[in-house]
């Protein structure tokens, strides 16, 4: 804006008369013509009533809103918590022990069994899987920001 619009709308601000360079500048400029108008509305806006129908539309218009950003909100949370409980489900079953059976000798039940797994396999197949959730959550996350 202009250094004289400026001065037009702080002189019809504070109420002041205008001089006639700024009367000239007021008849030609649309911005202060508007500014000149809009402080020429009444300030008392009590008799003013926002009609029914428009007043119901707007509020509609919010409840829609409002479930639309709740629906997002699950769209992209529920991928992500069913990707978590199949991931932790395989990685858990994965790493169950598995048992063998092993061949009676001489006189050992057929029941024996032989555990195939330790704790430093299961340490890092699960740093492996907890990096494997974080690249997918990443990509999830970035189709989402790219429907928005």
């Amino acid at each position: 804006m202009k250094k004289i619009c400026d001065n037009v709308m702080i002189a019809l601000a504070e109420g002041e008369k205008l001089s006639p360079e700024l009367e000239q500048h007021l008849a030609s400029c649309p911005d202060c013509a508007l500014f000149r108008r809009t402080m020429g509305l009444p300030a008392d806006d009590a008799e003013f009533t926002v009609p029914e129908p428009l007043d119901t539309a707007i509020h509609e218009a919010a409840r829609k809103h409002i479930v639309s950003m709740k629906w997002r909100i699950w769209k992209l949370a529920l991928p992500i918590a069913a990707s978590f409980a199949v991931c932790f489900g395989f990685a858990f079953y994965a790493y169950l022990p598995q048992t063998a059976q092993i061949a009676p000798q001489h006189g050992l039940p057929k029941t024996a069994a032989a555990s195939s797994w330790s704790t430093s396999d299961f340490d890092d197949s699960l740093i492996t899987l907890t990096c494997d959730v974080a690249r997918g959550y990443t990509a999830i996350t970035n189709v989402y920001d790219t429907l928005n």
